[in-house]
């Protein structure tokens, strides 16, 4: 399976093909260098032959690299650390620490800025290049904790399509895998994850005077969403280096081969496309959730009661957004408008 969250695609000579992916190019192509999102005022990354070409000072000198242009011979010459690099408008020949190398895109002026292969002159400094796919974003040099929402919002939002799951088994006779122990790891769609924690960590339940509750659609609706942005976290906030998170209590309960509803399914389907930040930063979180009573306890304590959003459903005849906005405070729920594939 091809990676499509936040799988590095090590040794990739950033291939980032036009037209590559459902609203490719309604998103933006964004770098992060040493941890830092570059911004690029009058002219954005562009893609030319499969290449990712950047405007050469914005990246450059935001690491501290020396960049120079020599008019007459139409030359940009970058200078980093002991080690520099020369590329000319036009050609695809090129000067490494006094080796000739030939590019597989010759730079340009574009807009009046000179656009240069990123990878290329990125490694040629000795930095690492690393491409995250549906996310568009290139990383140069230190790895970031990267943002999913950059300050303009919208634009530059990407949703995760997958999630990196590390397995450990379940053991005989029990229903949920332990907190710690051997792992292999998984990559799932992000949908089927969400619907198989859901129908795991808002299943039915007897609650505390014996009565048989079964989940309706407003708190199954308010819960996927839940479990989907704390996967969305997580897709960008890693665990380890190489899982997102496990399938355990320690973040959610993922079993793969958990019965579904046709509820579950539905009410996945409902809320896919929306997502949640806070109002104030406009910042993905994770909201935190657990079993908790069938009552209305934890109001505004960012911690959803799983089985008190069925009280506020059933009880109190709350739709799912109120249910969100009850336990989780300053929120904004939004429309992204290139969703990944839901369930079928």
């Amino acid at each position: 399976m091809r990676r499509r969250l936040v799988s590095v695609l090590a040794g990739l000579a950033l291939l980032v093909a036009a037209g590559a992916s459902p609203g490719a190019a309604e998103v933006p192509i964004r770098v992060f260098v040493h941890g830092e999102q570059v911004h690029f005022p009058d002219q954005e990354p562009i893609v030319v032959s499969d290449r990712t070409l950047v405007p050469v000072r914005a990246v450059f000198e935001s690491i501290g690299a020396e960049v120079t242009w020599d008019s007459d011979a139409r030359r940009v010459t970058v200078s980093w650390t002991g080690n520099q690099a020369a590329v000319f408008i036009g050609s695809t020949t090129a000067w490494v620490n006094g080796s000739r190398r030939t590019l597989d895109v010759a730079p340009r002026i574009v807009g009046d800025r000179t656009m240069v292969p990123l990878r290329f002159l990125a490694e040629a400094l000795g930095l690492k290049v690393e491409w995250y796919d549906p996310y568009w974003a290139v990383v140069v040099g230190q790895r970031p904790s990267l943002p999913v929402l950059a300050p303009s919002a919208e634009p530059n939002l990407v949703m995760p399509c997958t999630i990196r799951v590390a397995m450990r088994p379940v053991p005989p006779g029990t229903d949920e895998p332990p907190r710690e122990g051997s792992y292999e790891v998984k990559e799932v769609e992000l949908s089927e994850y969400v619907v198989r924690v859901l129908a795991h960590e808002f299943g039915d339940f007897t609650d505390e005077g014996g009565t048989e509750r079964y989940f309706l659609n407003e708190a199954l609706k308010a819960g996927a969403l839940a479990i989907q942005m704390y996967a969305w976290y997580y897709a960008w906030h890693p665990a380890a280096a190489d899982y997102d998170l496990d399938n355990s209590v320690n973040y959610q309960v993922y079993i793969p081969n958990k019965p579904l509803y046709h509820k579950h399914i539905m009410d996945v389907n409902a809320i896919w496309g929306k997502y949640m930040v806070r109002s104030n930063s406009g910042e993905v979180f994770a909201p935190e959730h657990g079993r908790g009573w069938y009552n209305a306890r934890s109001e505004g304590t960012d911690w959803m009661s799983q089985r008190g959003s069925l009280y506020l459903d059933k009880e109190r005849g709350y739709a799912w957004d109120q249910i969100l906005r009850y336990y989780y405070r300053n929120i904004d729920i939004r429309q992204y408008p290139h969703p990944c594939g839901g369930l079928q």
